[in-house]
């Protein structure tokens, strides 16, 4: 079921995916003349809100937005499915909402995460349509990521260094020490 909202020009709905249902909204309309902007969220886990800001954006740039809470997150939350928060799951669930919403040629803004699934998606789908992808706080490669963040442990204090490897090792990150260490 959608919803519209006349005066601002939002319109939100649901697409059924693997039993469930995913979230989207869109800002603006699409006038034909410039490709809409499909936003994809951090995480995983966060969700669509924080894009809400560029909702001036669809107004002013009369380019339409179109924002969606991936499987498990947000608005498309599911309690006791962890099986689903895979690679996997989100890339087929982009493919099937541009199906879905008919996007056959966009921009794809990816941030944190959705960066990564972005970069995935060129790499392992070759999709048309995507006229260009804009990267925003993303990695492209996770064992660069991954071996600096480790060197900027070594920046901390022994205790704290000590409290992420304990946490490394056990595999316990509840601990109050890992939490000040991380938190540093």
């Amino acid at each position: 079921m959608e919803t519209e909202d006349i005066m601002t020009k939002i319109q939100e709905g649901r697409m059924p995916y693997l039993g469930y249902e995913t979230y989207y909204r869109i800002v603006g309309e699409n006038k034909g003349n410039k490709k809409p902007l499909l936003l994809l969220h951090g995480g995983p886990g966060s969700t669509h809100n924080y894009f809400e800001v560029l909702d001036d954006l669809a107004e002013k740039d009369g380019r339409q937005l179109i924002m969606y809470d991936q499987l498990g997150c947000g608005n498309s939350y599911l309690d006791g499915h962890p099986e689903l928060w895979t690679k996997e799951t989100w890339l087929n669930e982009l493919i099937a909402l541009r199906k879905h919403l008919g996007l056959d040629e966009v921009h794809i803004l990816g941030q944190s995460w959705g960066g990564m699934l972005a970069i995935i998606y060129e790499c392992e789908c070759k999709p048309e349509g995507v006229a260009s992808y804009i990267l925003s706080s993303t990695l492209p490669y996770n064992a660069i990521w991954e071996s600096e963040q480790k060197r900027r442990v070594g920046y901390l204090p022994k205790e704290m260094q000590e409290a992420i490897a304990k946490a490394e090792k056990t595999g316990n990150y509840s601990d109050p020490d890992y939490d000040v260490a991380i938190t540093e």
